[in-house]
């Protein structure tokens, strides 16, 4: 079979896990927001929201086909760009959901936490492309298990040193917070555009 026949052969795939997973954490915060609105509001909730909508994200490059698509002549960007689109599209409207269910909230903490959930996606987004780049197929049951138990160790030490992981505060702390998650969010995108290069035939 030709390159060209395998390419043409291949299907676009939809990434189920992650789209899923965005509907599932629309769907809990819309009937959490129902049930018990004060619980909805809290930081332990938008917390595990955030957190599973960045494992969810983990699955984005997962290829169950990755030995057969090498020999296709796409470069792995094309490959990806379908899934990635799809989910991360999933993944955003899922968000807006959220955020439509914490519009009592200040419009400058919205704006955090979206700074914030976009970084962890990034994140989660980076790890996956690295293990996949180290000839692991299906990576994303590996990092979708890790990111939240790093977020909450994260938090937890965070606690326990004194010092927020999140961006908090008021006014000029809270801008050098954001900046330093933009900042690890621009690395995230640098290592997902690395580690998603083509290799060499």
């Amino acid at each position: 079979m030709s390159d060209v026949a395998i390419t043409a052969t291949l299907p676009l795939r939809v990434p189920w896990a992650t789209v899923t997973g965005a509907a599932l954490v629309g769907s809990f915060m819309s009937f959490w927001t129902w049930a018990l609105p004060e619980a909805a509001g809290s930081i332990l909730t938008i917390r595990v929201v955030q957190l599973t909508l960045a494992a969810s994200a983990a699955y984005l490059v997962d290829d169950a086909a990755a030995a057969l698509t090498t020999v296709a002549p796409r470069s792995l960007w094309q490959h990806r760009a379908f899934p990635l689109l799809v989910g991360l599209a999933a993944i955003a409207c899922s968000w807006v959901v959220v955020l439509m269910n914490l519009r009592d909230l200040p419009v400058a903490d919205l704006r955090s936490l979206t700074i914030e959930v976009a970084v962890l996606v990034l994140l989660a987004l980076a790890a996956s492309a690295v293990m996949s780049a180290r000839d692991e197929p299906e990576p994303g049951n590996r990092v979708a298990v890790v990111v939240p138990l790093a977020g909450v160790g994260a938090l937890i030490a965070g606690g326990i040193l004194g010092f927020d992981v999140t961006i908090g505060g008021d006014g000029r702390e809270q801008t050098e917070d954001a900046a330093a998650w933009v900042v690890s969010g621009v690395v995230a995108l640098a290592v997902l555009v690395w580690a998603s290069h083509d290799k060499p035939s």
